[in-house]
C-alpha cells in the first residue's frame, strides 16, 4: 500500500476524490487486514488484487484509534492461539481413535 502522505491529498472532498480510480472505475471501499493498519478502511482500485489495478489508493478515515488497532491485533493473536489448539485437540483425537481401534483388533 502506498504510504499516507499521498492520501493527505485528498483530505478535501475525500469522498468525492475516492469514488472513482485512475482508469475511471468506480472505487471500492475495503478493510485493511495488516496488522500496522487493522481496521483501517481504505479506498482502492476495483482490481486492487489483480495484475490490472491502477494502484489507486488513498484511506478512507485519517487513522484508527489505537487501542481498537490494538484489540483487534489481540484477538488475531487469540484465534491463531485457538486454531493451533484445535488443531492439537484434533490430532490427539485421531491417536486416540486408532489406540482404541487397535486395542479392539486385539481382542
Amino acid at each position: 500500500m502506498e504510504s499516507s502522505q499521498q492520501s493527505s491529498n485528498f483530505d478535501i472532498d475525500r469522498e468525492e476524490n475516492a469514488s472513482y480510480c485512475h482508469y475511471r472505475s468506480k472505487s471500492s471501499r475495503k478493510t485493511s487486514l495488516s496488522n500496522d493498519n487493522s481496521g483501517r478502511r481504505f479506498y482502492s482500485c476495483p482490481n486492487y488484487k489483480s495484475s490490472k489495478h491502477c494502484k489507486f489508493f488513498i484511506w478512507y478515515n485519517i487513522e484508527i484509534l489505537e487501542r481498537a488497532n490494538d484489540v483487534m491485533r489481540q484477538q488475531r493473536d487469540i484465534i491463531k492461539f485457538l486454531r493451533k489448539d484445535i488443531n492439537n485437540l484434533e490430532t490427539e483425537v485421531k491417536e486416540l481413535k486408532r489406540m482404541v481401534r487397535d486395542d479392539d483388533m486385539l481382542r
